[in-house]
């Protein structure tokens, strides 16, 4: 291969045909660039470093149509982590951004301008003064103030509530903040839990009614009724049938029954069960001394015979057995032979009753607090239960009055209608039960009363003949 070496200058004004290599020399280079300057690289058309001026430690990097300064990542130049940082924000802007200096590293945030968003949904950009958002179904919407808010209705003490979407209170429905107490009219509750210590009240200015589907059930614990004494229960302003009590005079429970206090069923006002039972020699009974308590069957016989202490008990032919007649006192030995029965009986001589008198039996119920009811057992004073009779009593006999009006109604013999009581020859007089015996004297006035000490229209005349 041929080469051809210039060592000065050469002048072209043609083209020059080679078919070897054209080779400067090192001496020639040297004296055609010495102390001369090539330029920047930036007069090459496809590099721009005027834009965006090079930094110490950049490199360049095609993007895509030139070659620009960047950060040389995998060199040591460029910017660390530590160069990150978050700038100002900014004003807001259409629907917000964030924006990364790669030459600093600052991040810039810029808000979005959502208050045009906002009056669009919230369908109008100047509420009312006291609107609030409300849904409508499909959007919000800035509405009046219906509820949830504003002035509480009622006085201060009244219990507030929502009242057709506003405030509101009742009279009756209220809240001491002092004595922390509620009260109201009414109260609807699928149960009622009492917490605390001590006893829960319920007071009432009336009845308290309980009404139940069903029943009404006290579990677990007992029940107690009202204590009252005979005088207290007496006082009881217009007792209704069906009302009960724990009478502590009598000990017992007591109910009020066809217009009367009586006692219950099965309580007898005694103080404990029967601890023994004794059966005595000659009475007429046999049986086994039984000591068991509470409820048990006791069982007692008749001890029937014809010795001593035997009680006599007729054949099966309704007739008197076989006995010593010597037996019977003042009975001639050969004994009775018949005895028949004296329909006409007649006193043959005067008839001594040893002092006695004779006994004449009035059993008194009541009608209410109206009327004392009397009859007798024969029907022969009263041939029907008669309210409030007039009474016509002989002197020197004796009258039982049977009070069975119900431990309410105290009956009491008077000198006068509401007048102090006649006390001569009466036993027990202003008992509410129980028997009132009058035996009437030769001084008694013609004219007596009886009547209720507690319920003064029950009552009326005794005649003395």
């Amino acid at each position: 291969m041929s080469e051809t070496k210039f060592n000065n200058n050469i002048d072209v004004s043609g083209n020059i045909n080679m078919s070897g290599n054209l080779v400067a020399t090192q001496a020639w280079a040297n004296s055609q660039f010495s102390g001369a300057s090539i330029g920047s690289i930036d007069t090459l058309s496809d590099v721009d470093t005027t834009t965006n001026a090079p930094s110490t430690g950049q490199v360049l990097k095609w993007n895509g149509s030139n070659w620009i300064p960047q950060n040389d990542a995998a060199g040591s130049g460029g910017i660390s982590l530590t160069d990150l940082s978050v700038g100002s924000e900014g004003s807001a802007s259409g629907d917000g951004a964030i924006s990364y200096n790669n030459s600093s590293g600052v991040f810039t945030y810029t808000p979005p301008d959502i208050n045009s968003s906002v009056d669009t949904h919230l369908n109008q950009s100047n509420p009312t003064s006291g609107y609030v958002l409300s849904w409508n179904g499909s959007d919000y919407a800035w509405v009046a103030q219906t509820g949830g808010g504003g002035t509480p209705g009622g006085s201060t003490t009244q219990v507030q509530f929502n009242n057709a979407g506003a405030f509101g209170g009742d009279s009756d429905f209220t809240y001491n903040s002092t004595t922390n107490t509620l009260t109201v009219p009414n109260i609807t509750a699928t149960n009622l839990n009492v917490t605390g210590s001590g006893s829960t009240t319920i007071s009432a200015g009336a009845n308290i009614e309980l009404d139940a589907t069903n029943r009404v059930l006290v579990t677990d614990t007992p029940f107690r009724l009202a204590s009252f004494t005979t005088t207290t229960r007496n006082a009881i302003s217009s007792p209704a049938n069906g009302d009960m009590i724990y009478n502590t005079t009598t000990n017992q429970l007591e109910s009020y029954e066809n217009n009367a206090w009586v006692a219950t069923a099965g309580s007898s006002g005694a103080s404990g069960d029967i601890t023994r039972v004794n059966i005595t020699a000659g009475t007429g009974l046999t049986g086994t001394q039984d000591t068991t308590t509470g409820d048990h069957t006791q069982t007692l016989a008749v001890d029937v015979g014809t010795t001593a202490n035997k009680i006599v008990q007729l054949d099966g032919t309704a007739k008197l057995p076989a006995i010593d007649g010597s037996q019977l006192t003042n009975i001639s030995g050969s004994g009775i032979a018949s005895v028949a029965a004296d329909t006409t009986p007649q006193l043959g001589g005067d008839l001594d009753v040893n002092g006695k008198t004779i006994a004449h039996t009035f059993t008194i119920g009541s009608n209410g607090s109206t009327d004392y009811t009397f009859s007798d057992t024969g029907n022969i004073w009263f041939p029907t239960t008669e309210n409030d009779p007039v009474l016509y009593l002989r002197r020197g006999e004796q009258y039982i009055f049977v009070n069975n009006s119900g431990g309410g109604h105290p009956f009491e013999i008077r000198q006068s209608s509401g007048g102090a009581a006649y006390n001569t020859g009466v036993t027990n007089n202003s008992a509410s039960s129980g028997n009132i015996v009058f035996k009437v004297p030769m001084s008694a006035p013609s004219t007596l009363y009886y009547q209720c000490t507690i319920h003064s229209g029950m009552g009326n005349t005794i005649n003395i003949v």
